[in-house]
């Protein structure tokens, strides 16, 4: 027999302008229990002199102790972009204790990406 942990949900949103960088669109703080949270998230990108577009669908496992953050396996990713933005990615990370949804940029445009994600956490 097993015993069922509390189950946690919870979603987050944001919007930001990146250029030919790696930046961060949300950082989760995982806190000081240790848990397991399964992560997905939705990115868009959009550059306005190109025009061009990029979405992403993120589905990640992480893993906290309450003190550092570990991925569980490899975040699957569903990838759609236009020829200029090629070179465009959106990721799950970890660093320190926290899940980080990661956008890259393309040289040369500036991209406006807009990102939401939603956990289901178990302690």
């Amino acid at each position: 027999m097993s015993q069922a942990g509390l189950l946690v949900s919870g979603s987050s949103g944001t919007a930001s302008t990146i250029g030919a960088v790696t930046g961060d669109a949300i950082t989760l703080s995982l806190g000081a229990v240790a848990a397991t949270y399964a992560i997905e998230a939705r990115v868009a990108g959009f550059e306005p002199t190109t025009p061009a577009g990029a979405g992403y669908k993120i589905f990640g496992t992480v893993r906290t102790d309450g003190l550092a953050a570990t991925l569980v396996g490899t975040p699957d990713v569903i990838v759609n972009e236009e020829a200029a933005l090629a070179g465009a990615d959106a990721t799950l990370v970890v660093a320190a204790n926290t899940a980080i949804i990661q956008v890259t940029g393309v040289a040369l445009l500036t991209i406006r990406w807009n990102a939401q994600a939603q956990y289901t956490a178990v302690i």
